[in-house]
């Protein structure tokens, strides 16, 4: 029994996944593979299969609409007024009067006291010191010293010369005339030139030269002593002393007085005024929805049986149905 019970959730199964690639495709379900010899026998077996089919259809809702409607209303509404109203405010004068008062001066004093002072006194006095001096001495050394001679020597040189020859010359009429031209030429001229060559040669030169010499000199120090002694010296001292002393003094009254202000107050008026209020109004509506539907559809199906299959079942070797 649970054979029976698997084999048909399995044909189920294949039939409800191709059902839908074939009703897609529009494909007819395929036919029976031809054997030339059939090996095993087949049978046919038919299954309703589901597919979704997407249709449309009228629906009827009910739907919420808000519809305006102006009415009159009546409100209050404070409006401020000004209004001049008498008060009475307090302010206040100053007033200057005289008043004595007892206040404490101090008075300077200048009083003689004793202080001792210390004074401090110079006394010089020469001391010998020892001291190194720089006396210069003068020596005469030899030195080698480079020095410039003149030597006078000839120097023959070619120079170029200018003439004056006269030449003859003919005119466009054939007279004949003599002029001077300038002619250069080169002669050979000897002359003496000056030159310098250095030469060297040993002189006595004197040099001074600083040698130290220890002596002993003199110097003035001078040496402080301090010495005490009592001295009479001013000193000021200030003496609190009480005097009477007048000084203005300015006092503030407190008066009164009547003035004129400005105070709002808020007066009720009644205003009408239109306003639009919404009111929901429900409707009925039809209107297409799209829907899916699953349409049944029948479909074919093949099984192979053996020899040793169950006639009703068609399971090998079922007990149950072959008992």
């Amino acid at each position: 029994m649970k054979r029976v019970v698997l084999s048909a959730l399995v044909f189920g199964l294949v039939g409800w996944l191709v059902s839908p690639v074939m009703a897609q495709e529009k494909i007819a379900p395929p036919a029976p593979p031809v054997a030339a010899v059939p090996a095993q026998p087949c049978i046919e077996r038919t299954y309703t299969c589901y597919k979704p089919v997407v249709k449309e259809r009228m629906i009827t809702e009910v739907v919420c609409r808000l519809v305006p409607k102006e009415e009159k209303y009546t409100c209050t509404v404070y409006v401020p007024v000004w209004k001049d109203v008498k008060r009475l405010e307090s302010y206040c004068v100053p007033v200057m009067r005289t008043v004595e008062s007892v206040c404490t001066v101090l008075v300077p004093v200048t009083v003689q006291e004793k202080r001792v002072v210390r004074e401090c006194s110079l006394i010089q006095k020469e001391v010998d010191y020892p001291c190194t001096v720089m006396v210069p001495k003068t020596y005469q050394e030899k030195r080698v010293i480079c020095c410039p001679e003149i030597q006078r020597k000839l120097v023959e040189e070619i120079v170029p010369v200018c003439k004056l020859v006269r030449v003859e010359c003919k005119d466009a009429c054939g007279n004949c005339y003599t002029t001077c031209q300038r002619v250069m030429e080169t002669q050979k001229v000897t002359r003496e030139v000056c030159v310098r060559v250095m030469t060297t040669k040993e002189v006595m030169v004197n040099v001074v030269r600083c040698e130290p010499q220890t002596r002993i000199a003199k110097k003035i120090v001078c040496t402080p002593v301090y010495t005490d002694k009592v001295i009479l010296c001013n000193v000021t001292k200030c003496v609190p002393t009480q005097q009477k002393v007048k000084s203005t003094v300015c006092e503030l009254v407190a008066k009164q007085r009547e003035v004129v202000c400005k105070v709002m107050e808020c007066v009720p008026q009644p205003q009408t005024g239109t306003r639009t209020i919404y009111t929901t109004v429900q409707e009925t509506v039809t209107r297409k929805v799209l829907c899916t539907e699953m349409v049944p559809f029948t479909q074919v199906v093949r099984i192979p049986v053996c020899d040793s299959c169950c006639t009703s079942c068609y399971t090998p070797r079922c007990r149950s149905c072959c008992r």
